[in-house]
């Protein structure tokens, strides 16, 4: 049963109605393990990424508590050095209070964390641009949050990798080393999804929204030191850089791949899965940088809709038609992950027909070639 259900509940909506990408209570794990088991320091009621053109997002940190007991200003300290352990740029506080006294929340203003009490959420979310359409959203239902992390426990093979969307993928060191571990996890749990399954469908998905997210974040960095590389070496050389810490560590890791495999010269060098496709997907990602961020909401939108007793894409269709590329780069997205982890191709069909009909026709019909 999830704790502050009603304070989360509008944490959810607030968050997706400013079309942020949403996660429900993520287990802060510390950032060097010492010990011989990996224990949580704390949880974060609810993260938000928010889309952002130069770095592929920022992000925000949603507390709720429902305690009358809690010091607001007490409060608004503890989510400030939460910010600081996970690297997040603003904190919201929602406490079950009657009012807040002005000198706590101009405090807590000055170091980036607003306090609301309960009853102000609403107001606060309607001035500041959360749009009311939300409550159509498979990503704002707490109900399918439950869901969600009840697969694990229903399918118990399935337990790692809702870990992994849950905690780990989010205390990630760097974007390249999450998008990495994001294609190794569908990897690892290819033997045991089955796209007959409504919950394994929205599980595959849910990786591919990571694996959007993660990549929103390297396309912005190439975006903003390459613009648009002239040709596929130069787009190769950048992404490797990127994706393996600089070139000395990745001709590093290159060399210890040769000597663990013993491999002759002519071995193909250390790269993700289906290099020329994931180069093609960044490619399309570099086009429309802007709105690439936007996918990863999209993506989870679809796929919780196998949560939901049936396909409701209300919701996922005034995404797609407020950014025209969302869906041709959720379409791209799945299709990568899906052929990099070699999953059953009946997930990639299902991506192909439920995306393919929420993509928005372009604002001019292009005129055919002169003969």
């Amino acid at each position: 049963m999830i704790k502050d259900r009603g304070q989360k509940s509008l944490a959810l909506k607030y968050a997706v109605g400013k079309r942020w990408f949403p996660q429900l209570e993520v287990d802060v794990l510390p950032k060097l393990v010492t010990t011989a088991s990996q224990k949580a320091l704390t949880d974060v009621d609810v993260l938000a990424s928010i889309p952002d053109e130069f770095e592929g997002y920022r992000t925000v940190v949603i507390d709720c508590k429902t305690s009358k007991k809690e010091s607001p200003i007490a409060r608004a300290l503890w989510v400030r050095g939460l910010m600081d352990q996970i690297g997040a740029t603003r904190g919201l506080c929602v406490l079950d209070k009657d009012s807040i006294e002005s000198d706590h929340r101009y405090c807590a203003a000055q170091f980036g964390v607003v306090l609301l009490a309960q009853d102000e959420f609403p107001r606060y979310a309607e001035a500041t641009g959360s749009r009311l359409d939300s409550w159509q959203s498979n990503c704002a239902s707490i109900d399918l949050w439950e869901r969600f992390v009840e697969i694990g426990r229903n399918y118990f093979v399935l337990a790692p990798t809702v870990e992994f969307i849950t905690s780990q993928y989010w205390t990630c060191r760097s974007d390249s080393e999450a998008c990495r571990k994001v294609v190794a996890e569908t990897v690892r749990v290819r033997p045991e999804v089955d796209p007959a399954k409504p919950e394994h469908i929205a599980l595959v998905f849910d990786l591919a929204a990571l694996f959007a997210h993660s990549l929103s974040k390297i396309v912005a960095k190439v975006f903003a030191s390459y613009l648009q590389p002239k040709n596929r070496d130069e787009l190769s050389g950048a992404l490797l850089t990127l994706l393996y810490g600089g070139r000395e560590n990745y001709e590093h890791l290159n060399s210890l791949k040769g000597m663990i495999k013993g491999t002759a010269s002519g071995e193909s060098p250390l790269t993700l899965p289906e290099w020329d496709r994931f180069l093609q997907l960044v490619r399309h990602g570099l086009d429309a940088p802007t709105e690439l961020p936007h996918v990863a909401l999209l993506i989870r939108e679809v796929g919780w809709s196998f949560l939901n007793k049936g396909e409701q894409l209300g919701f996922a269709a005034i995404l797609a038609q407020e950014k025209r590329q969302a869906a041709k780069l959720a379409l791209l997205i799945v299709e990568y992950v899906t052929k990099a982890a070699k999953l059953p191709p009946e997930f990639g069909a299902t991506s192909t027909r439920l995306l393919l009909d929420l993509q928005q026709p372009p604002t001019q019909t292009a005129l055919p070639l002169s003969s």
